[in-house]
């Protein structure tokens, strides 16, 4: 059986929602065109197409602390204070963001339980604990 990690969640499921996320946040919030939004994150302007469709990056959806920090993003990248890339590694360390990748990974890969029981999010600190 193939080992599932947590960066297969982070690159399969959370990354794509977050770009999704991002570029919807950029064209609707923020009034850019999609095909200066497809420029800006690296993208086809077919790609931000499939985003704005639910075509890609449709898997998982985030809670509303969690979109907040999203709009935050948007905000910060249409006024060059920070970088796609910037943002997007923000969001995916986020606690919240960190506890979806470990639900999913219990979800997909019934090993995890017991390889990952070590890694839990601490609801209290609301930080990775070990």
């Amino acid at each position: 059986m193939k080992v599932l990690l947590p960066q297969d969640i982070q690159a399969n499921y959370i990354l794509p929602a977050l770009r999704r996320e991002i570029a919807i946040q950029l064209i609707e919030t923020q009034e850019m065109k999609q095909k200066d939004v497809a420029n800006l994150m690296g993208l086809t302007p077919s790609a931000i197409s499939q985003y704005r469709n639910l075509k890609r990056g449709n898997r998982v959806s985030f809670a509303e602390a969690t979109q907040k920090e999203i709009e935050k993003a948007g905000r910060n990248i249409s006024n060059v204070d920070s970088s796609v890339m910037q943002e997007l590694l923000r969001l995916i360390n986020l606690p919240q963001t960190m506890d979806i990748v470990c639900k999913l990974h219990k979800i997909r890969d019934p090993e995890a339980e017991n390889i990952c029981s070590d890694c839990h999010l601490d609801p209290e600190k609301r930080e990775i604990v070990k």
